[in-house]
C-alpha cells in the first residue's frame, strides 16, 4: 500500500511539474471594421475576397487610407510578443508602390514606411511592425482610439499612372499569455514531531506580464500548521514555506500541496515531508533470572539478564552499556557488555557470577545495570539472589 502511494505521488509531481512549464502562447488575426481617406470603396479591404480597394497615385500625388477598430481582445496580462500586417495587393502597372505604417496613438504620430509593391499580380505581402512602436494589450485593444494602420499608394518613375489594388488589410499579433510555474526546494524533507522544517517555494515567470500570484497549501498534517513569507508576490519571487508540527503531530509522509493563483490560473507544486514521532526518553526495564540459584562456595552459576528499551519510536535504537554490583572478591562477566536495543524491544544476555570459595552458606543479593549510552542519566537495574548451601 506504501509502495502505491509513494507512486501517486511520484505520478502527480510529474504531471504538475510538465503542467508548469507550458507557456501560452497565442495568435490573433482580426480584420479592420472601419477605414477612411482616399482610397475607393476602402471597405473592400476588410475581407479576403475577389473585391478590393482601389486608388490611383500620379507623378506628384500620393493617395492614402487608415484602417482601423480590428477589435482585439488581448489579455491585459499578456507580453505582446509580434505585430505583423498583411497587405494582399498589387497594381495595374509596375510603377505602382506601396507604403505601409501604423500609430499606437490614434494617428498623432506613426511608425516607419514599409515600401513593397512593383507587382501586377495580387500577392501577399506581410509587413512586420513589432519594432515600430512599444505595443502593448491596451494598445492594440483600443480599437479606434489607439491602433491603426496606413496605406498609401505612390508611383515611380514615368509612363502611365498605376492603379492600386488592395484585396485585405488584416493584422496579426502573437502573444505570451501570463503564466508561472511553482517549485518547491528540496521537494521533501523530515522533522521529528514537535519540531519545523522550512523549504523554498519559487514562483516563477514564464510569460506575459507578471501579475500577483498568492500561495496556499492543502494537506498539512494534523495539529501542525503551514505557513508563506511572504504570502504573495510578482513572479519571479521565492517564499519560505515552514511547517510548524507538534508533539501531537503523527507520524507519516505527507504529500503537502503548494498552490500558487494568480490572474485566474493555478499552478502547483508537491512537498514530501516525513513526521517522525518525538523522543521521549525512559529508564530501561532489567530483568535477571532465575531470580534465585543455589551453588557451593567457589561455584560459577549463570543467570540471563533481560534488557527491554523504554524509549519512544521516535528515539530510535540505543545502546546499553551493561555492569553489575557483586559480593567483594566475587567474579562476574557478561556475555555481551553492551546491547543496541530498539524502542519497545528487548535483548537478552548470559551474566556468569563466580563465588569465593571460602563464602560462608547464606543468601547473596547482586544486580545487574543497563546504562543508555546515548542518555546516562537513563539507567535500569535488576536483582537475583545467589543462594550458598
Amino acid at each position: 500500500m506504501a509502495t502505491k502511494s509513494k507512486e501517486i505521488i511520484l505520478l502527480t509531481s510529474l504531471f504538475l511539474a510538465l503542467f508548469a512549464v507550458a507557456v501560452f502562447a497565442a495568435s490573433s488575426q482580426r480584420s479592420p471594421a472601419t477605414c477612411s481617406g482616399q482610397w475607393t470603396s476602402c471597405t473592400n479591404a476588410f475581407a479576403d475576397n475577389v473585391n478590393y480597394a482601389s486608388v490611383t497615385a500620379t507623378s506628384s500625388v500620393n493617395r492614402s487610407g487608415v484602417w482601423h477598430n480590428y477589435s482585439f481582445s488581448i489579455p491585459g496580462s499578456a507580453s505582446i510578443d509580434s505585430v505583423v500586417v498583411r497587405a494582399d495587393a498589387w497594381s495595374t502597372n509596375s510603377r505602382g508602390r506601396f507604403n505601409v505604417r501604423v500609430s499606437s496613438d490614434g494617428g498623432l504620430t506613426w511608425g516607419p514606411d514599409h515600401t513593397f509593391g512593383g507587382n501586377t499580380a495580387q500577392q501577399t505581402f506581410n509587413i512586420d511592425v513589432t519594432s515600430d512602436r512599444s505595443w502593448t494589450p491596451a494598445i492594440l485593444n483600443s480599437n479606434n482610439s489607439s491602433f491603426k494602420v496606413n496605406a498609401t499608394c505612390f508611383k515611380v518613375g514615368g509612363g502611365s499612372n498605376p492603379t492600386c489594388r488592395l484585396d485585405w488589410i488584416p493584422v496579426t499579433v502573437n502573444y505570451t499569455q501570463f503564466d508561472f510555474s511553482v517549485s518547491v526546494s528540496p521537494s521533501s524533507g523530515s522533522v521529528v514531531a514537535g519540531n519545523s522544517i522550512t523549504t523554498t517555494t519559487t514562483v516563477t515567470l514564464l510569460g506575459g506580464v507578471s501579475q500577483p500570484v498568492s500561495l496556499s497549501s492543502t494537506g498539512c498534517p494534523a495539529f501542525a500548521t503551514c505557513t508563506f513569507n511572504p504570502t504573495s508576490g510578482n513572479p519571479t519571487y521565492s517564499s519560505n514555506f515552514t511547517v510548524s508540527t507538534s508533539a501531537s503531530t503523527p507520524a507519516g509522509t505527507y504529500p503537502i500541496n503548494v498552490t500558487g493563483t494568480g490572474d485566474g490560473k493555478v499552478r502547483s507544486a508537491i512537498y514530501t515531508l516525513t513526521v517522525n514521532s518525538s523522543c521521549i526518553r525512559a529508564n530501561p526495564t532489567v530483568v535477571v533470572t532465575p531470580a534465585t540459584q543455589s551453588g557451593t562456595a567457589g561455584s560459577t552459576l549463570n543467570y540471563t539478564t533481560n534488557v527491554t528499551n523504554q524509549d519512544s519510536a521516535g528515539c530510535g535504537s540505543s545502546t546499553f552499556n551493561l555492569s553489575s554490583n557483586i559480593p567483594f572478591g566475587w567474579t562476574g562477566f557478561f556475555q555481551n557488555n553492551s546491547l543496541v536495543i530498539s524502542p519497545g524491544s528487548f535483548k537478552t544476555t548470559v551474566f556468569s557470577l563466580t563465588s569465593t570459595a571460602n563464602a560462608t552458606a547464606g543468601n547473596y543479593t547482586f544486580s545487574n545495570n543497563a546504562t543508555n549510552a546515548g542518555a546516562p542519566s537513563f539507567k535500569g537495574s535488576g536483582i537475583a539472589i545467589y543462594r550458598i548451601v
